[in-house]
């Protein structure tokens, strides 16, 4: 009879097993200081940002599926952290494991990178009066003559090899690829 007792109890807790997500705050809940200072974007932005990927991120039939919104804001949290995708994982804020924040950023920068959104933010001069134009608009607010443009980035410090020397650079004891000289 106890074995018969158990048996069903046994059978109950597997049919009522369900996923069980850790609730997190709703990061638009926080005041405006505090959204900017996790995401570096204002509310309506992010906002704005996922109207503008929601058709070009992968929709997945799951009943538990992350949310576009927890996708988006993942990946933020990572962008503006400048740290690695396990920070990202352990922050209260955003209740995902880092493999799951790396497949996130994977299918968050797909969308970034799609043609539609790529080409109507990205773009360079094309013409001799377009890079004319984007140099005196560069100096007329920087002063700093001949350039177009920055990129924004880190550098990583690699032993330089061997062959093809001559394409590297050291720049304060780190070596990185010159390829954009």
């Amino acid at each position: 009879m106890a074995y018969q007792f158990a048996g069903v109890n046994l059978i109950r807790i597997i049919e009522h097993v369900e996923r069980q997500r850790f609730n997190a705050d709703d990061p638009f809940e926080f005041s405006d200081f505090n959204f900017v200072k996790l995401y570096r974007l204002r509310k309506q932005d992010v906002q704005n940002l996922e109207e503008m990927l929601q058709p070009f991120l992968p929709v997945h039939p799951r009943s538990h599926a992350i949310s576009n919104r927890t996708k988006i804001l993942s990946a933020l949290r990572f962008f503006a952290s400048g740290s690695y995708q396990l920070d990202v994982g352990r922050n209260h804020t955003v209740t995902l494991s880092q493999p799951s924040i790396s497949r996130t950023l994977h299918e968050v920068l797909g969308a970034f990178n799609t043609p539609e959104i790529l080409n109507r933010y990205v773009h360079f001069p094309n013409t001799i009066q377009e890079l004319t134009n984007t140099r005196e608009r560069f100096f007329a607010k920087y002063q700093v003559p001949g350039i177009i443009g920055c990129i924004d980035c880190t550098h990583i410090g690699i032993v330089c090899p061997i062959e093809n020397e001559h394409i590297y650079i050291s720049i304060g004891n780190i070596t990185i690829p010159s390829m954009y000289r």
